[in-house]
């Protein structure tokens, strides 16, 4: 498996998320319900399809019936196990794109969590506090402190 990132995007700009996919030779892989429902229009699928090309796919399989911004238990990812082989699919690095900013409260925090529990596929937040190239990672994927965030925050 090659490296795994997930990203909301509120507040950020498409032609950066478009530099750092590549910089890192990352396909943009659109878990959300809905590419046609983004408030900005830069963020819909057809903006970002023109924007990024063949780094930019949509999988369905991998979005939450809810949306974003799940409470705790209400997420129900549409098929995982399609989603998983979709992802086995990609050649290369991918990022997990979803609408929202704080991915503790996001389903592309559970997907993350899941592919980390049921394939060991480590993925990492990109983080855009302190400047829009930095990636963040803990030391162990999804540590017990981090579990119990998303349990409490999603």
């Amino acid at each position: 498996m090659d490296e795994l990132y997930h990203f909301g995007y509120p507040g950020r700009a498409p032609e950066d998320l478009r530099r750092i996919a590549e910089r890192l030779d990352a396909t943009v892989v659109d878990i959300r319900y809905s590419a046609l429902m983004a408030t900005e229009s830069r963020w819909r699928g057809a903006a970002l399809r023109e924007l990024l090309g063949d780094r930019y796919v949509r999988c369905i399989a991998l979005a939450d019936h809810a949306g974003c911004e799940a409470r705790l238990g209400s997420i129900s990812v549409i098929d995982f196990q399609i989603g998983v082989e979709f992802l086995r699919q990609i050649d290369g690095p991918m990022i997990l794109l979803c609408g929202c900013r704080d991915s503790r409260r996001s389903h592309r925090a559970a997907v993350a969590q899941r592919l980390w529990t049921e394939h060991r596929w480590d993925s990492r937040e990109l983080d855009w506090e302190d400047e829009p190239m930095f990636l963040s990672r803990t030391e162990e994927p999804y540590s017990v402190l981090r579990k119990c965030e998303l349990a409490h925050h999603c």
